[in-house]
């Protein structure tokens, strides 16, 4: 059970700060398995008029730590880090290094091109480029 903490009891809701008590809540959950808990990252969606880019910060991250997938018109993108074994200092007194995994899924429209989908990495964010169907025209048929 989750334990809960009141540092001040004096203190209103007004001085409560929710991110605080979430960062509390997810280190918590990493200290009661060996897994750490899944986490989120900061994305941002928006449309062009060719396709749609999502931008990721994923700052300390490299591209073989991400995985990215299109599959049913859902992108996913998922990065993930093992905990680095340093047998020669094994006595840490702070460690607050990300290590773990984090994911987002984001349920795409339906005239993207899966086969055109791109993605770099550049300085800690991550950009994905899904491109869209080319729309024709209806071709139009007289009736004779």
């Amino acid at each position: 059970m989750l334990p809960i903490q009141f540092t001040n009891p004096r203190a209103s809701l007004l001085s409560w700060d929710p991110l605080r008590e979430l960062n509390r809540v997810g280190r918590w959950l990493d200290s009661q398995d060996d897994q750490p808990a899944v986490r989120s990252f900061r994305v941002d969606v928006r449309e062009t008029e060719r396709g749609y880019v999502v931008e990721a910060n994923l700052p300390g991250w490299s591209k073989d730590d991400v995985e990215i997938t299109l599959e049913n018109s859902v992108l996913t993108i998922t990065a993930e880090k093992t905990e680095e074994q340093c047998a020669d200092e094994p006595n840490y007194h702070i460690r607050e290094r990300r290590v773990g995994k984090m994911s987002r899924a984001f349920s795409m429209p339906e005239d993207i091109d899966a086969s055109k989908v791109q993605a770099t990495m550049t300085n800690g964010v991550l950009t994905v480029v899904v491109e869209k169907v080319e729309v024709k025209p209806p071709h139009r048929i007289e009736v004779s």
